[in-house]
């Protein structure tokens, strides 16, 4: 079994996107990259411009839900891309679709050498 399958996706409601091609629509102003892992994780970097919401806030799926009406592509990231396929299970789940995944995480960003922010405060 695919591992997609195993998380009831489908390229319906997720697709995979390089880093590059992330790194690439951040700087046009296309994309908005929600960091789904955990607080002390974000301390180590994150990618550059990203939003950081935790996938265990109790409130995940009504804050990205909040993001879903202004008018840009949303990625998710995580450490190397578990979390985010659950994320995006979550969201599917809870009707929010075209979602996108960042494919490796934040281990295959930095792998890429790409510009990483320092920790920002969680935006809600």
């Amino acid at each position: 079994m695919k591992l997609l399958q195993l998380f009831g996706l489908n390229r319906a409601n997720s697709f995979l996107l390089s880093p590059q091609h992330v790194y690439d629509g951040i700087l046009n102003n296309d994309y908005v990259v929600i960091d789904v892992r955990n607080p002390n994780e974000w301390s180590k970097g994150i990618v550059m411009g990203s939003l950081t919401i935790s996938l265990n806030d109790e409130k995940f799926v009504d804050k990205i839900s909040h993001l879903t009406n202004r008018g840009k592509t949303l990625v998710i990231s995580c450490k190397f891309g578990m979390r985010s396929k659950m994320a995006v299970k979550e969201l599917a789940n809870a009707g929010i679709d075209n979602i996108y995944i960042m494919k490796g995480g934040f281990d295959a960003w930095e792998t890429q050498a790409l510009p990483c922010d320092t920790i920002k405060e969680d935006v809600f």
